[in-house]
């Protein structure tokens, strides 16, 4: 009933109408109410990964080129242009 009371006299003060002041209510607080009581979507209780799975995981690939010369390079690539 104090709800009532409180929305009832918050309709005299603003010149809104009844469902304008509703609806402002749920707009302004809507997103709060969710966060406040929707259930948490992530995973907190996972373990780190170990530094042997960090290595494994993100390991690169040794190039083929490595320790070639820039100028052995060149001379390996070729290049044909159209006639």
């Amino acid at each position: 009933m104090a709800k009532a009371k409180a929305l009832a006299a918050a309709q005299t003060s603003t010149g809104l109408s009844m469902n304008q002041l509703i609806l402002l209510c749920v707009d302004r607080s809507l997103g709060e109410v969710v966060t406040a009581l929707a259930p948490v979507k992530r995973i907190t209780n996972v373990e780190p990964l170990s530094d042997e799975a960090l290595e494994r995981i993100y390991r690169t690939r040794k190039d083929e080129s490595e320790g070639v010369s820039a100028e052995a390079l060149r001379a390996m690539q070729t290049q044909e242009e159209p006639v």
